[in-house]
């Protein structure tokens, strides 16, 4: 039996994704990826592949104006780039009888943020399975609208593209205005609203909402879940409300959204959740007032939960510090929720992924304002965008020059593998020590 070698775990992670970009790259620029027969230039493909690669959405070409081939490129880039090269290629040593190293597995742990080894091949397959089911499911209820309004083939593939663009949290579009010809429809909305929630919650939240165990007779208890599914239940639910209520009122009377007011309840809810994960919109952005461009600049950088295709510091890291910040308020000296006390350990973990991810942005906003020749406001945008791999563009990426996308590679890369290779880092185990040094005290507030 094969045995894949120890590998040293985080390093086969980020050459999986120079390998996807790579392979991107070169079928991107084949002249038959667009309808005009015309090579993307090299810097476009590299933009193309990279932003499919790494699930974020942001475009610098009409992906409408794509043939087949190109937009069916576009999309195992996604599916790759969701999963992980690491989970499908496990997946297949798994069917393939080859034996799992211990370093392959730790690579597995590091890609999914998983605690423990022992059931991370069958944390994969869950993986897998939901992942094609969710998507299945979500294609097949979009090709119930889809269909009668664009034909049986064109129809069919939409719906799968759509389907996985949105459980991917990426945000690529066939329609040319993301979905703003959808905006009054509720049905498409609330299918793409339920894709794009399923795929931020995480697997591992996933996996326990499905094989939750109860007996029919018992009443049902949220107890029930482990403390990390409750966190993450509660605080996507606590931010997709605050996100709809705010932009509601926000964008009531804007002249640019002028609808009725169902209408401007769902296109509330949609922007809501978009706003921390993927990067469609019913209404154009650019028309928003500066207020809520800050709220969705502040709910990208929170982004999804652990374990998931979403980007951002996570929302369990953002409602840790929300608690510790209470508890200190409160005058206590241990965070407790539910009942478990959060270690300090994690809490410094959680403050240091957000004291990180702050400065790697601000570095990005500072190199992309001396590279270009652009609003403040709308380069901020981008760069919190590409780093919490949401997608949402002011139409900033098209107008950006070579140099200028470079930098926004580099923080669409580092958003993707950046917070996850952080969080392994601090996730490592301290060695204790016998030594115990004198405490110090230094003025705070």
């Amino acid at each position: 039996m094969i045995k894949i070698n120890r590998l040293r775990p985080g390093i086969m992670i980020i050459l999986s994704f120079i390998i996807m970009v790579s392979i991107g790259v070169f079928l991107l620029s084949l002249p038959i990826v667009q309808t005009s027969g015309q090579r993307l230039t090299l810097s476009d493909a590299l933009f193309m592949a990279v932003s499919a690669s790494c699930i974020i959405g942001l475009s610098v070409v009409d992906v409408a104006n794509f043939t087949f081939f190109g937009q069916l490129v576009l999309l195992v880039l996604l599916q790759i780039g969701g999963l992980g090269f690491v989970t499908l290629a496990t997946t297949l040593f798994a069917a393939l009888g080859v034996r799992i190293g211990v370093g392959y597995r730790a690579t597995m742990m590091e890609s999914w943020n998983h605690r423990t080894s022992f059931d991370v091949l069958n944390l994969t397959k869950k993986i897998v399975c939901y992942t094609f089911a969710i998507e299945g499911i979500g294609a097949l209820l979009l090709m119930l609208r889809f269909v009668p309004l664009y034909g049986g083939a064109k129809g069919l593939w939409f719906s799968i593209f759509h389907a996985v663009s949105a459980f991917n949290n990426a945000g690529f579009d066939l329609f040319g205005n993301s979905l703003e010809d959808f905006v009054s429809d509720w049905y498409v909305n609330l299918i793409m609203m339920a894709l794009i929630i399923s795929g931020g919650l995480g697997f591992v939240v996933i996996s326990e909402l499905v094989t939750q165990k109860r007996k029919p007779e018992e009443p049902f208890h949220f107890r029930r879940f482990s403390l990390h599914t409750q966190v993450v239940l509660i605080m996507t639910a606590l931010l997709l409300v605050i996100g709809t209520i705010a932009y509601f009122c926000i964008e009531f009377n804007n002249p640019a959204t002028q609808l009725s007011l169902s209408d401007k309840i769902l296109a509330a809810m949609l922007q809501s959740t978009i706003s921390r994960t993927a990067g469609f919109s019913s209404i154009p952005l650019d028309q928003l007032h500066d207020s809520s461009m800050l709220i969705m600049i502040f709910l990208m950088f929170i982004g999804g939960s652990p374990g998931s295709t979403a980007g951002g510091i996570k929302t369990t890291t953002f409602g840790i510090i929300l608690l510790a910040v209470y508890a200190i308020i409160r005058g206590h000296e241990e965070v407790v929720v539910f009942g478990r006390r959060i270690s300090l350990p994690t809490i410094l973990k959680a403050l240091a992924v957000i004291i990180i991810s702050f400065c790697l942005i601000a570095l990005g906003c500072i190199a992309l304002s001396l590279a270009e020749e652009m609003n403040l406001r709308l380069l901020v945008f981008e760069v919190v965008s590409a780093f919490s791999t949401t997608g949402a563009s002011m139409g900033a990426s098209v107008e950006l020059s070579v140099v200028g996308r470079l930098i926004l590679m580099i923080i669409m890369f580092i958003g993707r593998i950046g917070p996850l290779t952080m969080a392994v880092s601090l996730a490592k185990r301290s060695k204790s020590t016998k030594v115990q040094y004198p405490e110090g005290h230094i003025m705070i507030g």
